[in-house]
Formats: structure tokens, sequence, C-alpha cells
């Protein structure tokens, strides 16, 4: 599974789609043009997600939840909303990068508890 870090994710007033034509949902295609981001990355928001670090720098994966109708994503302005509150949250207490080696000493205790396990 592919790891997206969650970096740039535009925050701006909340989407709402047009009453005018009675729904009550956005497509990817709207909330794309909406954020200028690709359509491809709001894809990657509703399927992937994006990585995040939380208070205590525990991983966790953020979801832009939707729904498929007709083989097509819809997505609740709160639901997007709410995805944006929370990634943004999330930049704003995200941890350091790795370094070399921070992660060089993990691979090396993960490689002594395989062999103490004779998986090696």
């Amino acid at each position: 599974m592919e790891t997206v870090v969650a970096t740039e994710i535009p925050s701006s007033p909340p989407l709402v789609p047009s009453p005018a034509e009675g729904r009550q949902y956005l497509t990817p295609e709207e909330i794309a043009a909406a954020y200028e981001v690709s359509l491809s990355t709001v894809n990657r928001w509703l399927v992937v997600g994006v990585t995040a670090w939380d208070e205590s720098g525990q991983k966790r994966r953020l979801l832009l939840r939707g729904r498929k109708i007709g083989g097509r994503w819809k997505v609740a302005p709160a639901e997007l909303a709410e995805f944006l509150r929370q990634s943004n949250h999330a930049q704003m207490s995200q941890q350091q990068p790795e370094t070399e080696s921070d992660r060089k000493q993990r691979v090396e205790a993960c490689l002594k508890k395989l062999a103490d396990l004779d998986l090696l």
C-alpha cells in the first residue's frame, strides 16, 4: 500500500453544493477544482487517505469519507470539512521526519528480532 504523508492539504471556507440543483453531496471534480488539487489527489484521499501523526506521535491514516453511488464518489460537505480539519491539525502536530541514523537503528532492531525468532 502506498504511504502518503499529510503535507499540503488546503484549508479554505466550506464547500457547499448548489441548493438549486437539489444535491446534498460534492463530487471529487468539484472538490479538486475548489481546493486547486488534482482529481487523482482527491481520489487518493478517498481510497488510500493520508498518513498523519496524532498528538502522541502515533501514525494514523486519515481518509476522506465518501460514498460510491452509481460507481461515482459522492462526498458530504460535513465529511470534507472534518477531513480538512483533522488533516490540517495533524500537519501542525506532525513529527519531524526520521533521520537516517534513527532509521538504521530501527532496521537493526527489527533484524535482530527476526534473527532471534530464527526467521532470517
